[in-house]
């Protein structure tokens, strides 16, 4: 992985400040834990990494990252936060959204959803041998016993 697919400000934004200090301030110091954030993220992004790998890069530059991929990562890092405080109930809305994410991911991992961009034109494979240029030529077979 190149860099991380989110970041604490997309945290931020989804669930809000004071709640991020709720779920990170092992410390109780009244502040963010980045650390806790940080690993929060790695843990999404590694689960995405796991869906991905070998259908797509998984070792993009932040800026190739599709939106589709930042949201996912947000929302995996969110519940990760969320899974840490058992006492401290996942919202429906949250719920939910890790369910559409996880399934989203299943999907990217079975070719049916690309957050990519899709190319018009389908890949062309060009080869340079002919029928003549050939290792193994109809002569050269007839030459083996396939018993």
């Amino acid at each position: 992985m190149a860099g991380p697919y989110t970041t604490q400000a997309n945290i931020i934004k989804e669930i809000g400040r004071s709640m991020l200090v709720k779920l990170t301030d092992d410390e109780k110091v009244g502040d963010v834990n980045t650390e806790v954030v940080t690993s929060a993220i790695s843990w999404a992004d590694n689960k995405i990494d796991l869906y991905c790998r070998g259908r797509y890069p998984v070792d993009m530059d932040t800026v190739d990252v599709p939106e589709a991929i930042v949201d996912y990562s947000t929302c995996l890092a969110v519940f990760w936060l969320y899974k840490r405080r058992l006492q401290v109930t996942l919202p429906d809305a949250l719920a939910k959204d890790y369910k559409n994410t996880m399934k989203d991911l299943r999907d990217i991992q079975a070719g049916k959803l690309t957050p990519w961009e899709q190319e018009d034109e389908p890949t062309i494979i060009l080869s340079n041998k002919t029928s003549d240029s050939k290792v193994f030529n109809s002569t050269l077979w007839a030459g083996y016993d396939r018993d």
